[in-house]
């Protein structure tokens, strides 16, 4: 899923660096290898998860774990989260953040106006 977030960011906004962690190096190093050659951006893999998502515009969890790896406290102005499953992210995050979107009828939301959202995709 990761790839597959990676391609859809290139399509929207011109991404120039990744940052890349995972807790198996390997992996990361792969990922960040594939992610250059196929994208040609810059890829750093990173020791530690706070410091792959420290001054980035976009920070994308794409893990299977059941325990958070994007902590609230890591919030940046201006900064978008995506991510795959509920347990990536501090339950909190969803107070603190100015828009948040869920997926489903499961997961809770806030409202967001209609014409936000329409204004936003217009300019």
């Amino acid at each position: 899923m990761a790839r597959t977030y990676l391609d859809a960011f290139c399509q929207v906004r011109g991404i120039k660096k990744v940052k890349v962690w995972s807790p198996n190096t390997a992996n990361a190093q792969t990922y960040a290898r594939e992610a250059a050659e196929l994208h040609g951006v810059e890829c750093q893999v990173a020791s530690f998860a706070r410091e792959a998502v420290r001054g980035v515009d976009i920070a994308a969890c794409c893990t299977s774990t059941n325990e958070p790896v994007f902590l609230t406290e890591w919030l940046e102005p201006g900064m978008h989260v995506t991510n795959l499953t509920s347990s990536e992210l501090q339950p909190n995050l969803l107070q603190v953040v100015d828009v948040a979107v869920r997926a489903g009828e499961a997961t809770p939301g806030k409202e967001i106006p209609t014409d936000w959202f329409l204004q936003d995709i217009r300019d």
